[in-house]
């Protein structure tokens, strides 16, 4: 009997895997999004830099993006080992870590209670569902199906300890869960997820109907959970001391009605996309103070009226109550009542809640189904064929759309209101493309949603630049500054218009602002560089255009502006040289071949005795 069923258990995972692969193989022609994925990987030079030790230390010393997040750092580390700066090895990781995620959930639920099939339906909808999509097909978005991989291995440890008592089981889920906190603290509900499998299907509280053996049971299974509980505490501090740094909001900006008003709602919501997962976006914009009681009314209502079933159904069917829970518990953190953000709610904050509701659903079905033999399976088998077949074809429409950064920020206007993070976004890639008007008509509305948001106002000064309109850009760029200082972006932005202007020491201050706040960027590097290089500092110019290529080995413009300096210094043999190395960089570069050609005839021209310093060529 038990080579049958293992067999089986095999084949469902297999189709388990072909299934979430037959979803998500689409992201391995995508690029990076304008959203985020640059200051991940695409500019984050010590995530290109690969596994060294500067960036350990910096993974495990700072906190970056308002997240204390090690684990991800050095897994986006890795990936940039391999794969250096190609986004479909990273969008390759994410989509295996997902695959893992969905075996994993068939294995542990399967050894939890027994049951493959629901199970598997379980971990089925879990691989195929639209409002998955966003933590799998976003690179950024590592730290979710990271720290949902370990969070389950912890899972799994404790249910083992939890059929075997083993200490080595328990150990191995404490560490498990530290590595999940250390991806991203979203696991920090999980030694109540642990408590509530103990009542069902676990099954470690007491059979007896006595209230005090209950308590006992209970006081026992909690204590047992001790190290845990205080494990979660010390990642809970140090995620709110992350989020300080400007992820967490004031109550100025979301009064604390706001936020409650909007948790019911939100609650709602997601139980309700759960079900039908219509109309999702990468952003949705918070309702602030334009909430009213009204509006919470029918989730509310919805909220007491599933509580209520799960608590009368406790014996009978103990699955509501612990699904329920599970989709209520782990999605408590994330709720909004400590607003981080400007989302109102985000897709990827269900990937581990909406377990519960699955779970819920493929216990709750077949008991309802009444009879028993053949037939009953058939139509169960049906109904769960057909969930998964159209959550599946929704989810591989849903995944399309990060294809492409314009086609998903029109799709986030076109179902949400009106926005200035979305409009900014879609104002950004429109100018990748070399749209300006179309930027800037984008990046102008966001302004006028959202004037106090220094990142619209950074955006736009790009897009003005872009159009040559430097008054205004800097202009842009001066409101930025005034409103958050400490970016460098706009530092740089208004450095370059500066130096356009031969404003050149105001020029330099800028750069030199840009650099303390972000010491490894390349191009303020080379800025800086250029601007030596007009003030006839060669000797700084170099020095810094080096420094430039300390931080990316690979940066054309730093080693051409080597290459360059040299050639206006007079120092033919060595400028050849530079350009030689800026070839190797850039093969197809037709200007450093062209300038070799020049400096070699030029040499050939001059007397032996003679050096004489050739005039600056133009660039």
């Amino acid at each position: 009997m038990r080579k049958p069923r293992l067999r089986s258990n095999f084949l469902l995972g297999a189709l388990l895997l072909a299934l979430t692969l037959g979803v998500y193989f689409q992201v391995c022609g995508f690029d990076f999004i304008i959203l985020d994925d640059p200051s991940y990987v695409k500019w984050n030079r010590y995530v290109l830099d690969g596994l060294k030790l500067s960036g350990l230390k910096w993974a495990f010393t700072q906190f970056n993006d308002s997240n204390w997040i090690p684990l991800t750092w050095l897994s986006l580390m890795l990936d940039a080992t391999i794969y250096k700066n190609w986004p479909d090895g990273y969008h390759v990781t994410n989509v295996l870590l997902h695959a893992a995620n969905v075996l994993l959930v068939f294995i542990i639920f399967t050894r939890m209670t027994g049951r493959a099939g629901p199970s598997a339906f379980v971990a089925a909808i879990f691989a195929v569902h639209p409002l998955h999509v966003e933590s799998v097909a976003w690179i950024t978005e590592r730290k979710d199906v990271l720290c949902t991989f370990f969070g389950l291995l912890s899972l799994w440890a404790y249910v083992s300890y939890a059929h075997n008592h083993r200490r080595s089981r328990y150990i191995a889920a404490f560490v498990c869960l530290a590595l999940s906190l250390m991806a991203k603290q979203t696991f920090v509900t999980l030694p109540c997820v642990f408590l509530l499998l103990d009542y069902w299907p676990l099954g470690r509280f007491g059979q007896s109907d006595g209230l005090s053996q209950l308590r006992a049971d209970l006081r026992h299974l909690v204590a047992e959970k001790i190290p845990l509980f205080l494990l979660v505490a010390g990642f809970s501090v140090l995620a709110v001391l992350a989020q300080a740094e400007g992820g967490i909001r004031s109550l100025a900006a979301v009064p604390f009605s706001a936020r409650v008003l909007n948790s019911i709602w939100a609650y709602g919501w997601y139980a309700w996309k759960a079900l039908v997962p219509l109309d999702l976006a990468i952003f949705y914009p918070h309702p602030l103070e334009r909430l009213r009681p009204i509006g919470v009314l029918i989730p509310a209502t919805f909220l007491v009226a599933a509580s209520v079933v799960a608590v009368v159904n406790v014996r009978r069917r103990p699955y509501l109550i612990v699904g329920w829970l599970w989709f209520l518990g782990t999605l408590f953190p994330l709720i909004g009542l400590i607003q981080i953000g400007k989302q109102r709610v985000a897709d990827r904050y269900a990937y581990l809640p909406l377990l519960g509701l699955y779970l819920a659903v493929a216990w709750l079905v077949p008991s309802l189904l009444p009879g028993r033999g053949r037939m009953r399976q058939w139509i169960l088998a049906a109904l769960a064929l057909s969930a998964v077949g159209v959550y599946g074809l929704l989810g591989f429409r849903e995944v399309a759309l990060w294809g492409d950064d314009v086609q998903l920020f029109e799709h986030a206007l076109a179902v949400t209101e009106d926005n200035a993070m979305s409009r900014s976004a879609l104002g950004c890639a429109l100018l990748v493309r070399e749209d300006i008007k179309g930027a800037t008509k984008n990046i102008e509305r966001a302004v006028q949603l959202d004037p106090d948001d220094a990142l619209v106002h950074d955006d736009l000064g790009s897009a003005y630049q872009a159009a040559k309109r430097l008054e205004d850009a800097a202009r842009e760029y001066r409101k930025a500054i005034a409103i958050k200082e400490d970016s460098a972006s706009p530092h740089e932005g208004l450095g370059t218009i500066l130096s356009q202007w031969h404003q050149y020491p105001e020029a330099r201050k800028e750069f030199n602002r840009a650099l303390e706040i972000e010491p490894k960027d390349p191009m303020t590097y080379y800025n800086l560089s250029m601007l030596c290089d007009e003030l006839r500092e060669y000797d700084q110019a170099i020095d810094y255009a080096r420094q430039g290529l300390e931080v990316d080995p690979k940066h054309v413009e730093c080693q051409r502006q080597i290459a360059h300096v040299l050639s206006d210094q007079g120092h033919i043999d060595e400028s050849i040289a530079a350009y030689h190395k800026v070839i190797a960089l850039a093969p197809a570069d037709a200007e450093a071949r062209l300038r070799i050609r020049d400096l070699t005839e030029q040499k050939l021209k001059e007397p032996a005795s003679k050096n004489p310093k050739p005039a600056s060529p133009a660039r």
